[in-house]
């Protein structure tokens, strides 16, 4: 029975003292997006400013920061068959993150991700794929984009 809760608080004290945070309880930084302006492909903004629309609710941060980005998607045929049709694409999301802090610039990130697809047979699930990846490719972005911001000094 003593080896029991020996084991048990030990298990205890290592798991307490490791340092695990959760992800979603990182958002306490030291900075304020105060404004966010995105120029370029509007599918990309609007999930650019639902990331950083949760970073402007934090009135008591000394930080604030102005962003300004430029975003592209390009969109190329990769490969044809015989008959000169499309078998596949390539897709490239870049964007362009401009930090400011007192109208003063003082970072400049570029961001890009590439993905290869295939046709599909209706050109209505074509374009529900490209939405989705997409969605996938900025949210891999968004990732980067948060993580520099919180180590942005």
């Amino acid at each position: 029975m003593k080896i029991i809760k020996i084991i048990f608080i030990l298990i205890f004290v290592v798991l307490s003292a490791c340092g695990y945070k959760p992800i979603n309880q990182l958002n306490k930084n030291k900075f304020t997006i105060k404004s966010f302006t995105g120029n370029g492909d509007t599918a990309i903004n609007n999930f650019l400013n639902i990331n950083f629309n949760r970073y402007q609710e934090q009135p008591d941060n000394k930080r604030k920061l102005d962003i300004i980005s430029d975003s592209q998607i390009q969109t190329t045929v990769e490969t044809r068959n015989n008959a000169g049709e499309a078998t596949g694409y390539r897709m490239q999301i870049s964007v362009l993150i401009k930090i400011y802090e007192n109208e003063k610039l003082i970072e400049t990130n570029q961001y890009s991700k590439v993905s290869s697809y295939s046709n599909l047979n209706s050109k209505f699930e074509l374009k529900n794929y490209e939405k989705i990846l997409i969605k996938n490719l900025v949210s891999s972005i968004i990732s980067e984009i948060n993580y520099d911001l919180v180590v942005i000094e």
